[in-house]
């Protein structure tokens, strides 16, 4: 990294030097700005080498977002192997886990909600000229939105494990790993759904057929396939946390039976669809993903408002327990 010019002012690139001011937070003033040096050396790098290939604005902002998320375990290991035993932030963990439960009840709905066209076969041409109509600028403030979603939640899945697993660590493992896989899924599906405009403003331009149809609507079902597979991910991981939540005392022990019955409805919306492929079966997953919502919204104000004094021995974040 030898290069010190600034890249281009892209959503993207800004998105990055947001996370390197999160996670060099504290850091003395010469290594933060060696570090956002050589970001601004691989940014400019990066941009420079896609654009003089002839790569959208579009394209090469979700090739950042990606390498971003892809880096961000290196760059949390890089910060506690500069600073080790010695870092203490002394902010309860209860309070940090309250702050990304309530940051979920926002990123999972947008993780789960990118697929809303009909995929069946009989009017998906009517499908593909409505995704056409959009504007470009709507297009690709969807992609950007869905991609920082996606960093988001493998971002949250750092910090809820750092929080969770100095008392339960293999629940605290299993949940960063769903939230981590729902997040990696939700950058691929953001990526389909560019393809997806793509052929669409093609197809209305007249320049595809049935190929393009045809191609179009398998993005279309594989980008719906990722979206609920993503889903799965994050209603465990949350199930996991209200475990882990109800065993520690972590919350209020009541809550417990919403995250009960939540993953029942769940379940059954599973089981239904498998068996009769009824509405039924999508009443009772909105249901229970209504109820995921709330065991969020109420476990994190709990956490995060104090409404439930810290255990005796509360561990601060970044200390290991005794």
């Amino acid at each position: 990294m030898t290069t010190f010019t600034r890249s281009a002012g892209t959503l993207a690139s800004d998105i990055a030097r947001a996370w390197l001011a999160v996670y060099t937070i504290g850091l003395p003033d010469t290594v933060r700005e060696r570090r956002a040096a050589e970001l601004e050396s691989d940014l400019w790098e990066h941009e420079a080498d896609r654009f003089a290939s002839g790569r959208s604005p579009g394209v090469v902002a979700i090739e950042v977002l990606g390498r971003m998320a892809r880096g961000m375990p290196a760059d949390l290991l890089w910060r506690f192997q500069l600073e080790g035993p010695q870092m203490q932030l002394n902010i309860p963990l209860e309070r940090v886990m309250g702050a990304l439960l309530l940051t979920l009840v926002v990123l999972i709905p947008i993780a789960v909600g990118i697929d809303g066209y009909d995929t069946t076969r009989v009017g998906w041409e009517s499908e593909l000229l409505r995704l056409a109509s959009l504007s470009q600028n709507a297009t690709r403030a969807n992609v950007i939105f869905q991609s920082i979603s996606g960093v988001s939640l493998i971002a949250a899945a750092a910090g809820l494990y750092l929080t969770l697993a100095p008392r339960a660590k293999n629940v605290a493992t299993f949940a960063a790993f769903g939230l981590v896989g729902a997040g990696v899924l939700t950058l691929a599906a953001s990526a389909m759904y560019q393809m997806l405009s793509t052929l669409a403003d093609d197809y209305a331009a007249g320049r595809g057929g049935d190929d393009l149809v045809v191609t179009s609507r398998a993005i279309a079902l594989g980008m719906q396939s990722f979206g609920a597979a993503a889903g799965v991910l994050l209603a465990a991981s949350v199930y996991l946390m209200a475990v882990a939540a109800y065993r520690h005392h972590l919350v209020p022990r009541g809550l417990a039976w919403i995250a009960v019955v939540s993953a029942v409805c769940v379940v059954g919306a599973i089981a239904t669809e498998a068996t009769t492929g009824s509405e039924l079966g999508w009443v009772f997953f909105m249901g229970g993903f209504a109820l995921l919502l709330v065991w969020l919204l109420a476990a994190g104000a709990s956490l995060l408002l104090g409404f439930r004094r810290p255990a005796a021995g509360s561990t601060p974040l970044g200390v290991a327990p005794a």
